[in-house]
């Protein structure tokens, strides 16, 4: 026991001996078991780091606010300009593509037909069946273009009336140029009921009547056929004379 004592009261000696000659080297140590222990610490905490943001966990970074605003700014000036550039612009009207052409007289088949913008008269002839058996095609100007609500009236032969480009009525029902010979007068076969109520001592009704005639009997022959219509006698047909033909 004295002995084992003894060993150590050696073994400290020697330390302290070790330590007074040597100062430096225990100094070093101390430094570097420091930083053993600072590196060891920095990699766990690190690896705790990494574990928590891969389980879902919050990164929290730093922002520039004023970046974010001025972002916000710009993505919402944009968004206007767009807006400002739609409804800026102007629609451009559709080209119309089809027209309706009324055909009548010596045609296959007197009726409304539908034709492509472009079309021109002779289209609309044969859209309504062809020139008929006694049909004026002479008179007929089938090169002339149309225009949506046009009438194109055949005329037969014998027929009195204008002729050439005239069996067109540029716009039935707006005025009477559109049944009018070079005269002047109103062709009563193709005028229409606006037409013949503009005439003087023809009313609403009398018109509607001479039209109704027209298409149940066919066309007048002379302008005094036009006294067979109910409502117009002699008296009335002095003051229209001058102002029709056939």
């Amino acid at each position: 026991m004295a002995q084992v004592q003894e060993e150590r009261m050696t073994w400290a000696r020697r330390c302290r001996l070790y330590a007074r000659q040597r100062p430096v080297v225990l100094v070093i140590g101390a430094v570097v078991a420091a930083l053993l222990i600072m590196a060891l610490g920095a990699g766990v905490t690190g690896a705790l780091g990494a574990a928590g943001a891969g389980d879902g966990g919050v990164l929290v970074t730093r922002s520039d606010t004023g970046s974010s605003e001025r972002g916000a700014a710009e993505v919402e000036y944009d968004d206007a300009a767009s807006d400002d550039g739609v409804s800026g612009s102007e629609s451009k009207p559709e080209k119309q593509e089809v027209i309706v052409v009324d055909v009548a007289g010596a045609v296959g088949a007197p009726s409304l037909v539908t034709l492509q913008a472009d079309s021109r008269v002779g289209d609309a002839i044969e859209a309504a069946g062809g020139f008929a058996a006694d049909a004026d095609a002479a008179r007929v100007n089938r090169a002339a273009k149309l225009q949506d609500g046009q009438q194109v009236y055949v005329p037969r032969m014998g027929e009195a009336g204008g002729g050439g480009s005239g069996a067109v009525a540029p716009d039935v029902g707006a005025s009477a140029q559109g049944a009018a010979t070079a005269d002047g007068p109103v062709d009563i076969n193709r005028a229409s009921e606006s037409d013949l109520d503009a005439l003087p001592g023809v009313g609403p009704s009398t018109a509607r009547a001479i039209v109704e005639d027209r298409d149940a009997n066919g066309p007048f022959s002379t302008i005094e056929d036009l006294m067979r219509v109910s409502g117009i006698g002699e008296k009335k047909f002095e003051k229209l004379k001058s102002s029709i033909c056939v």
